[in-house]
């Protein structure tokens, strides 16, 4: 977070992530297209770990920090990585799979300057050592737009988490999701989803796009919130499901309108907490989105209709080509007209 360090630039973001990519140059293990799990929170090390990874011409699984023992495994194992970084405080979670993992010859980094376990290497240390020189572009000479940057796993409602793959492509289309939306370069956009979540990560990647500040918490706060908001100048924040819901529940506050945000994006907001939420903390505007980690369709809210998940635009239709049909839940099939078409 800016002001409240440690805070960093975009030149530091640039050599730290320099210092990530050597560490796993010098260690041998990764080829061009290969995958990288990550298991750590919401950090700044996360974002160096990755932009590394990218430098290199490779991707990252981002696994979430809170599963454990067999739904861990299998992240790790559905990911393709043969390679783990994570947290220093999730080593016992990582002890807890380790004989899989080393029957599986997974080699596995510590985020700490020494490791205790056996077979375990430390990463810190070796980053602190690398060089912070640019990387050649060479070594992801190889990558298109189709190539996957990175694996978000679902929430797993229904089984075990599944990978869905973000392509550079959809990195790109996500930034221009966001220009649409109204964010510009003098924004400070508040992070507090979790990073190896769609909506927390691709705000980050979002941001690099237009040289936004980005004020990162390592977990969402109700009571902190709006705290954080006024301390750090904030101008846009996200929100997925219930969170603008638990804000609207906090007890009333006098200064509950003295803040600075002016854009909310998420989707998930009820019509009557869009209300209130606005009744209580002011003209900000909402852009609710309809969309999902492994979809390859969205659209947002950019006229700021109460209840409405989105509109289409000339320019959506222009750069994401798509028909809209109508569709019978009941048969889980398209309707049709007398001649068969969809209608």
């Amino acid at each position: 977070m800016p002001r409240a360090g440690p805070a960093f630039t975009y030149r530091d973001a640039e050599e730290l992530s320099n210092k990530a990519a050597r560490v796993f140059l010098q260690s041998g293990l990764l080829n061009q297209g290969d995958t990288v799990a990550l298991f750590l929170g919401n950090e700044p090390v996360f974002l160096w770990l990755w932009l590394g990874l990218v430098k290199i011409g490779c991707s990252a699984a981002f696994l979430n920090c809170n599963i454990r023992s067999k739904s861990l495994l299998h992240c790790f194992k559905c990911s393709g990585a043969r390679t783990l970084v994570a947290a220093e405080e999730l080593q016992d979670a990582v002890d807890e799979v380790w004989p899989d993992l080393l029957e599986q010859q997974v080699t596995v980094f510590i985020l700490t300057d020494r490791c205790q376990t056996a077979d375990v290497k430390s990463f810190k240390d070796k980053m602190s050592q690398a060089s912070s020189e640019p990387l050649s572009k060479d070594l992801r000479s190889h990558l298109t737009l189709r190539s996957p940057a990175a694996y978000i796993y679902t929430s797993g409602t229904t089984g075990f988490p599944k990978a869905a793959a973000i392509s550079h492509a959809k990195l790109w289309q996500v930034a221009c999701f966001l220009s649409l939306a109204g964010i510009n370069s003098d924004d400070v956009i508040y992070i507090s989803l979790p990073l190896y979540h769609t909506t927390g990560f691709l705000g980050f990647a979002s941001a690099i796009d237009r040289g936004i500040t980005v004020a990162l918490r390592s977990k969402f706060s109700v009571s902190q919130f709006w705290n954080d908001c006024r301390k750090y100048d904030v101008t846009v924040i996200q929100y997925i499901g219930e969170i603008m819901r638990y804000l609207c529940n906090t007890p009333k506050k006098p200064n509950d309108r003295s803040h600075k945000v002016r854009l909310a994006i998420g989707n998930g907001i009820r019509a009557d907490v869009w209300r209130d939420f606005i009744s209580r903390f002011g003209n900000v505007k909402i852009r609710e989105f309809y969309g999902a980690t492994e979809g390859n369709f969205g659209l947002i809210n950019y006229s700021c209709k109460i209840g409405a998940v989105g509109r289409d635009s000339f320019i959506h239709r222009r750069y994401f080509p798509h028909a809209v049909i109508k569709f019978d839940v009941e048969t889980e099939t398209p309707l049709r007209d007398s001649s068969g078409l969809n209608a």
